[in-house]
């Protein structure tokens, strides 16, 4: 008697990748010397989280579906705030806005965002097919143009 192959869950590459953005953040502010205030990781963090659950509320309220991060206790919350925690802490420690944290916060919403407007159904979901980190970079560097992408040296 064979055993079926256990399948691999999708979420557990997000979940390293995150955990290791989060490491690479933290030792980046401890001993790599990342220029970009402290304080440009809190708000892109606050920010990417309100926004997540935003978001998702009123697609959910739109579309006449339960939000994805309701009534799976803690780790269905943790999971679904997973692709924001990414999204978040890339953009930063990929972008240098000085002191002007108020830019940080609109990339991230930004950036966000753009996973509900760019979207195709495939296989009978709502599937975004943009980077979203790429496109708030984008959109910043169009519109900020003194904007810094990574500022420190190795």
């Amino acid at each position: 008697m064979s055993e079926s192959p256990k399948k691999r869950d999708p979420r557990n590459g997000l979940r390293m990748s995150a955990s290791l953005a989060t490491v690479f953040t933290i030792l980046g502010h401890t001993v790599f010397g990342f220029e970009q205030p402290v304080a440009q990781v809190v708000v892109a963090l606050a920010t990417g989280y309100a926004c997540a659950f935003l978001f998702e509320w009123i697609d959910a309220r739109a579309n006449g579906v339960k939000p994805g991060f309701a009534g799976g206790g803690f780790r269905k919350i943790v999971d679904f705030l997973l692709p924001a925690h990414m999204t978040s802490i890339t953009l930063s420690f990929l972008l240098y806005f000085g002191q002007r944290l108020w830019i940080m916060a609109l990339t991230v919403a930004l950036a966000l965002g753009s996973k509900y407007v760019f979207r195709v159904r495939q296989n009978g979901r709502l599937q975004h097919f943009m980077n979203p980190s790429n496109f708030g970079i984008a959109v910043v560097l169009i519109v900020f143009q003194w904007t810094g992408v990574l500022p420190w040296n190795f």
